[in-house]
């Protein structure tokens, strides 16, 4: 059997990735670079990370809670 090895596939353009963001998702970070794509994909990522690094303390917070309620009504009953 024949195989090809395989291509190396190419990051897209930053133009490509604004496209498929959206110019109105991406507007405020380009503002705030300067115009500049390449920073404000890089500042983009940077709060794209910065928010998923909460959602885990945030969900730990959300069992603590629904549990802490469940426990007290559970001794109110």
């Amino acid at each position: 059997m024949h195989s090809t090895p395989p291509q190396s596939i190419e990051p897209p353009d930053d133009k490509a990735v604004i496209e498929l963001i959206t110019p109105d998702r991406l507007n405020p970070y380009l503002g705030v670079c300067g115009g500049d794509a390449g920073a404000a994909l890089a500042l983009y990522r940077w709060n794209s990370d910065l928010a998923a690094a909460f959602f885990e303390p945030l969900g730990h917070l959300e069992i603590m809670l629904r549990n802490a309620l469940d426990a007290r009504l559970v001794a109110r009953q």
